[in-house]
């Protein structure tokens, strides 16, 4: 049992990041995910997800975008470091891109660590899957309760096994 629950730490994160990529969002609140996408004009934006649509952070001198909003993501933080800088509350952005995207934000905070921001992208645009700055910060809830389940299930099938399995009676070879 204990090797099915170690196995799971790697095929749970598998199975939510590449099967489907959509229920780390589904099960945890998106509120302050932040990812890098772009307007119907092409134009790019940084973002911040909240319940009602999305906050820009840079790139565009509106306020946001409301839910439902489409945008697709964008492979570049170049044309974004300036406004963002300009703004006055990030001191430094970066992205790698890729089959994950890889946002890391420093904001312009006394001692305010590093938050990096891991997603895919979807056709409605960011699939969020984990972001961190000290801590864990999102896709942590996501990842307990996939690999609970995982675990459960395995202990089920493994328990009907067993039971299903006939016992073999050891013989007294001295009859």
């Amino acid at each position: 049992m204990a090797m099915v629950a170690a196995l799971g730490v790697v095929v749970v994160p598998l199975v939510l990041w590449l099967v489907v990529p959509g229920l780390v969002g589904d099960l945890e609140s998106r509120d302050g995910f932040s990812w890098v996408a772009q307007e119907s004009t092409g134009k790019p934006l940084l973002l911040r997800e909240h319940a009602n649509g999305s906050e820009i952070l840079a790139g565009s001198d509106r306020f946001g975008i409301p839910a439902g909003g489409k945008l697709r993501c964008y492979d570049s933080v170049e044309p974004l470091l300036a406004d963002a800088l300009a703004r006055g509350f990030i001191e430094h952005l970066s992205l790698r891109s890729g089959t994950f995207r890889i946002l890391s934000i420093t904001r312009d905070d006394l001692g305010s660590p590093v938050t990096t921001y891991v997603y895919r992208c979807g056709p409605d645009g960011a699939l969020p899957l984990l972001s961190w700055g000290v801590l864990p910060e999102f896709g942590l809830r996501a990842l307990a309760i996939a690999w609970l389940v995982w675990t459960v299930a395995w202990v089920v099938v493994l328990s009907v096994v067993r039971r299903s399995v006939p016992r073999v009676v050891a013989l007294d070879s001295m009859r």
